[in-house]
């Protein structure tokens, strides 16, 4: 764990150097402890550090960064000398922009201190009483990992900058097998508490998931009514909020450009219900309030009632036209009014889609995305769920999607599959859904 005043010390004698005209430097720096297993065979567990130095200075015109991984004042003001050397062999770059000045911000709540040699005990007390129940009740096999670990980041620049950041967090990703592999689920959390991550329900209910979808029936592809989990919602919502920004719309890669090349900020697009908001300082959504080039990242309305609210804006962007910066979310809330408690229950006909796998882009100028749906699909009928379903291969924009609900249910804590992306998102329901062939994944 590198402290505040390590760095400090470290950051002192390197940005204000004869060597450049500007100073910028980036320290990240991770522990962490990790137990895998494989069909229900533990690793022993492993456990990595890592530090990383990067240094940017201007001279002039031009610009040079540099890396290392040494800790010290003598390895940041060689790092320094370095970069301000190779400055000589960069083009000239007359429209730069001057490194971040001084901004003061409180830490965010994303620390919570954890002991690595602690790790085993509780995986021994924990997970695996966990995992061996549902071995010994089900015949399943598992296959994933637990980790916990500690990151700092930090910078300055010389022109006052200086940002701390320490966060820790556990990640929980497990995937179980029916024994004749045909059929899975998963289940994944994230914690800044290790301690607080609740095992014994993810393995209950990928448990239960996976042996309910065993043997799943084969319905023709179409346009459907569609019950979306929060994580599958999570995972349609990740790629439309990177199309929230300028660059992209001036690139023709969002669809919020229009087609005389201006922007629909302002404009209505959405179901009145859509509120999408961020805010790093949420209590329940901890999530870095500063970028790594030193953008601030402060709470922001991004669909506010259905309007676009905000574009994400770099800093370039922001002096070229004479507005303020916007970073992009580190996590992400849908406000609800008066959810509705149990969507399934009000589905006349439909499916439910609890998460899916490889979703892309296909065509960025409406966020068309494709990919299967995955880890369990359900027939529903009459209010109740009555077989599993064979999975699908979706075709459809979130655009539409949030254009055309029908119902929203009770928010809950989410994340894209595999990255720590924050998310209080409610389950939805959705007329007509694109699903345009059967998939072959189980």
């Amino acid at each position: 764990m590198i402290e505040k005043q390590l760095c400090e010390q470290l950051f002192a004698a390197a940005v204000q150097s004869d060597h450049a005209d500007e100073v910028f430097i980036v320290l990240r720096a991770t522990d962490e402890a990790a137990l895998r297993f494989a069909a229900n065979v533990r690793d022993p567990m492993h456990q990595t550090s890592a530090l990383s130095l990067t240094v940017s200075v201007r001279k002039g015109n031009r610009y040079a960064t540099v890396t290392g991984n040494e800790a010290n004042e003598q390895e940041v003001r060689a790092l320094v000398r370095r970069a301000a050397d190779l400055t000589s062999v960069m083009p000239d770059i007359p429209d730069g922009l001057p490194f971040p000045s001084a901004v003061d911000i409180p830490t965010a709540p994303l620390f919570d201190q954890y002991a690595p040699e602690r790790i085993p005990a509780w995986f021994a007390d924990s997970v695996l009483p966990a995992l061996d129940d549902a071995v010994n009740k089900h015949g399943l096999l598992y296959s994933g990992s637990v980790a916990a670990g500690t990151s700092v980041l930090s910078l300055a620049t010389s022109n006052g900058l200086f940002l701390y950041q320490p966060s820790s967090l556990g990640h929980l990703h497990v995937r179980v097998f029916d024994t004749n592999g045909r059929s899975t689920a998963f289940g994944e959390r994230f914690h800044k508490e290790y301690g607080a991550l609740d095992f014994k329900h993810v393995i209950a209910r990928i448990s239960e998931t996976c042996r309910a979808w065993r043997k799943p029936e084969e319905i023709p592809p179409r346009r459907i009514t569609t019950v979306f989990e929060p994580r599958a919602l999570a995972d349609m919502l990740a790629p439309m909020m990177r199309q929230f920004s300028r660059q992209a719309i001036e690139q023709e890669q969002s669809f919020l450009r229009r087609l005389d090349g201006s922007s629909f900020l302002g404009s209505r697009m959405f179901d009145e219900r859509v509120t999408l908001r961020s805010d790093p300082y949420d209590q329940r959504l901890p999530s870095m309030p500063f970028t790594g080039d030193g953008q601030i990242v402060r709470p922001e309305h991004w669909i506010d009632r259905g309007v676009i609210a905000q574009l994400i804006t770099d800093r370039y962007d922001a002096a070229l036209k004479n507005v303020k910066p916007v970073a992009a979310p580190t996590n992400l809330v849908m406000d609800v009014a008066d959810p509705v408690r149990d969507l399934i229950a009000e589905t006349e006909h439909g499916i439910l889609v609890k998460g899916f796998s490889d979703l892309n882009i296909i065509d960025p100028g409406n966020c068309l995305l494709r990919g299967s749906t995955r880890d369990g699909v359900f027939l529903i009928e009459d209010g109740e769920i009555t077989a599993p379903v064979r999975n699908l291969l979706l075709r459809e924009t979130p655009v539409y999607l949030l254009k055309e609900l029908l119902a929203i249910g009770v928010p809950e804590v989410t994340s894209t599959t595999g990255n720590y992306f924050p998310m209080l998102l409610p389950p939805i329901r959705v007329k007509d859904v694109m699903y345009t062939q059967l998939s072959g994944l189980v």
